[in-house]
């Protein structure tokens, strides 16, 4: 339920630079709430989300009997229709779009895509998921043999949605620190990092010289690499990176 009301706190004509923003087509319900005659499911749920609610709150906000309630119902109408009855296996594919209904919320929708980031990820990334995860099934993975350096898949052959997540979630752990090597990835990045300042290139020509030390007797010690600080940066940035990616992906 509450992935429900942060996808509507943000296709539901909330940010103008989407496709659907105050086109007719927002992702939830714009009937009155049956909790409150004064607004909509729409404002209600749009105000929830932004006013900071945890989980819970959100999550009683929409009926777990009927959840598709909230949703434009004119779009749940169609979508299953395409799903159902249609054998469509992706209703916001492009030849399936309907005027007035999803020819703008789709491509919203598809904006949000990381398929396209996943295939073409210079980071190790690898997408753990159930064979059995009927909510979020197997055929939502990007095609992992356009990326085969990067984008790896670590299937399990049991385990629905919810009662295998806690472990999925732990082997994911382990993946990053232990079974990538994302360390390996980070010594190939070190030079790059260890020659930028926010991102941007330094000109070595422009790097004044060190001073010479008095002490000649130096002149044939082992040069030093300090790379902590490229180290930690990296490690930061690719937790964020693989994490983030793999949230999206696995609970989206």
């Amino acid at each position: 339920r509450f992935y429900i009301a942060l996808l509507g706190g943000a296709f539901s004509s909330t940010y103008p630079d989407l496709p659907n923003f105050q086109q007719g087509q927002d992702w939830l319900s714009s009937k009155v709430s049956p909790g409150d005659n004064t607004t909509t499911i729409r404002q209600e749920l749009i105000d929830l989300v932004h006013s900071g609610a945890r989980r819970t709150e959100i999550n009683d906000g929409i009926p777990i009997d009927d959840m598709l309630s909230t949703i434009n119902p004119v779009l749940v109408e169609k979508m299953l229709d395409l799903i159902y009855n249609q054998s469509v296996t992706d209703p916001c594919d492009p030849s399936v779009w309907i005027t007035g209904v999803s020819d703008k919320i789709c491509p919203a929708l598809r904006e949000q895509d990381l398929t396209d980031v996943l295939e073409n990820a210079e980071y190790p990334i690898s997408i753990f998921h159930s064979l059995e995860d009927s909510l979020v099934t197997p055929d939502n993975q990007p095609d992992f043999s356009k990326n085969s350096d990067h984008l790896t898949s670590v299937e399990y052959a049991t385990g629905s949605h919810f009662s295998v997540a806690l472990q999925l979630f732990l082997n994911a752990i382990q993946w990053y620190f232990v079974d990538a090597n994302v360390y390996q990835y980070l010594d190939d990045k070190q030079e790059m990092m260890l020659h930028s300042t926010d991102g941007c290139p330094i000109n070595p020509s422009s790097t004044p010289a060190p001073e010479n030390s008095d002490d000649d007797d130096d002149d044939d010690a082992e040069p030093t690499n300090d790379t902590s600080n490229a180290r930690t940066f990296f490690a930061t940035t690719n937790w964020v990176s693989c994490t983030t990616l793999w949230l999206v992906l696995f609970w989206c």
